[in-house]
Formats: C-alpha cells, structure tokens, sequence
C-alpha cells in the first residue's frame, strides 16, 4: 500500500504528449539526530559567562552600559546586605537562647540555631520563646515520668515519719530522739556525764 503510483493523463490529441505525474510522498524525510549536549565545569562555565559578558558589553552604547553597571553593584550591595543581615540575625538568636537559658548540658547553640533563625529579630525571639516552652513541657512530662515510675507524685513530700504529713517536725523530733539516745549510750560508756 506503500507504493508509489503514477498516474497519466491521455487526451483526445494523438500528438500531445503524455505526461506522468508523481503521487505525494506519505513519509517524511528523516530528521538528523540532535547534538548531545555539552557539559561543562564551573571553571569552564565562568569563563563562558564572562566572555558572553563582555561580548554584550562591546555591543552596548554607553547608557545601558552605564545602567547594567548599576544594576550590578545594586545587586551587589543587595546580597552584601543580606549576608550581613543574615550573621546579624544568627548572632541575636544566639544571645536570645543564651538568655533563655537553652543551652547547657550537653546541648550548643549551633543545635539550636537551625529552628530559631528567621528574618526579623521579632521573629527569632518568638521562636526561642516557644521552643522554651516546649522544652519546658517536655522536662515537666520527664519528671512526672520519673516520680510516677517511683510511684511518687512530683512536688509533693513524702511522709516517712507517719505524723500527719508533718515531715518537718517528725524529723526534727526523730533527730532529737537519736540524740538522747546517743547521749545515754556515750554516758554509758563514759560514766557519766562531763
């Protein structure tokens, strides 16, 4: 079905001549392959950057490149900016957890830095305040764990004595009963009292 048909045209004139002609082609002609891409280092890169750089610049009239130099050193600027922004901004997150007392006990600043930083110092101090919180929550969890596996309650007195809940006192009266009888055995020993 592929086949390429001609078709001729007759007329009544015996002395014309018959003319093929050709059926169009169904295929199209096959495209070459498209290069590979080329990859390039960052050496590489650098220098093809700025010789297209400065093929641009030799294009330019003097005002857009006077105006291209200015959108650079803005640039410039700007991300000088932001980097001093940024260690201004790391440096008052760590002041800010050195002040809440987060750190200590194993536990560094550079811990930390990574979930109090932001853009505003607003926002770094609420985010240490928060995470004060939660660290508190969580030390009050581990010391109700403790306790409760003791079979204590947190914040409460144990009653050893027996009196009442009156710990105070039963101690002081359990230390004042020792005592005594630690004077009647040294009497004892001694033969009496110096």
């Amino acid at each position: 079905m592929d086949e390429q048909t001609t078709t001729v045209t007759t007329t009544s004139d015996p002395t014309a001549e018959q003319t093929p002609t050709p059926a169009p082609a169904t295929e199209p002609a096959p495209q070459p392959d498209p290069a590979p891409e080329k990859t390039y280092t960052a050496s590489e890169y650098d220098a093809l950057k700025k010789e297209l750089d400065k093929l641009k610049k030799d294009k330019l009239t003097q005002e857009e490149r006077t105006r291209l130099e200015l959108t650079q050193r803005e640039t410039d600027v700007a991300n000088r900016e932001a980097v001093i922004r940024e260690k201004e901004n790391r440096l008052h997150a760590i002041a800010a957890l050195e002040q809440a007392k987060l750190v200590g006990n194993g536990i560094t600043t550079a811990d930390l830095i990574p979930f109090v930083m932001d853009n505003t110092t607003q926002a770094i101090d609420d985010k240490v305040k928060s995470l004060q919180g939660l660290l508190e929550k969580c030390m009050t969890a581990q010391t109700q764990r403790i306790y409760q596996s003791a079979g204590r309650q947190p914040h409460q007195v144990q009653d050893t004595a027996g009196s009442n809940n009156n710990t105070p006192i039963a101690f002081g009266a359990g230390r004042a009963a020792r005592q005594t009888r630690a004077q009647e055995i040294r009497n004892a020993y001694t033969g009496g009292s110096k």
